[in-house]
């Protein structure tokens, strides 16, 4: 699944949002907490991972075809309604300024960074430090992981990609069975 998400669309004053949003979305969901989310996907040995990069945030799913609709199931509710739980938002925080920081000593991201700035400019999101800045990460809580959510991550800003040993129509099928009706 991929949303048209990524950091080209973090706000002004708010780089980093959407890198944010990605490190917390799966951090539990108005039905399931996090320890949940996680314990039935390991149960069924399912790999789940959020990416997030200029154009699109991104979560790339790894299961059997056994485990098609149930992990289906799980992932939509981690897609259309994540609590972004407040416990869970500081330690990702506290987490993505470890990153920031490690990000400055790297010669490597900070030669990258520093010519998407010369490229772009300070004014254009691709300016912007993906991770975004200590700063800016410390003005940003919950309420703007949650406008973000419902602003970028919605249906029409959805595209959804299912391979493997599965049909075309059984793919459709599940899918629209667990994201259907979202509007």
């Amino acid at each position: 699944a991929s949303f048209g998400a990524g950091t080209v669309w973090d706000p002004p004053g708010a780089p980093g949002l959407s890198h944010f949003v990605s490190r917390v979305i799966d951090r539990g969901t108005a039905t399931r907490t996090a320890a949940a989310i996680a314990d039935a996907l390991d149960d069924r040995g399912v790999s789940l991972a959020f990416t997030v990069n200029r154009l699109a945030l991104s979560c790339a799913c790894t299961c059997l075809v056994d485990d098609l609709d149930a992990v289906l199931a799980i992932v939509a509710d981690v897609l259309r309604d994540p609590a972004f739980p407040e416990a869970e938002v500081e330690v990702r925080r506290a987490e993505i300024v470890t990153m920031i920081r490690q990000d400055d000593d790297n010669p490597a991201v900070l030669a990258a960074e520093g010519l998407m700035t010369l490229l772009y400019g300070d004014a254009h999101p691709f300016g912007w430090r993906p991770r975004g800045t200590v700063e800016s990460l410390a003005r940003l809580g919950r309420h703007d992981l949650q406008a973000f959510h419902a602003a970028r991550l919605r249906p029409g800003c959805l595209s959804v990609a299912v391979v493997g040993d599965v049909s075309p129509d059984r793919a459709v099928s599940a899918v629209e069975s667990v994201l259907g009706r979202w509007q």
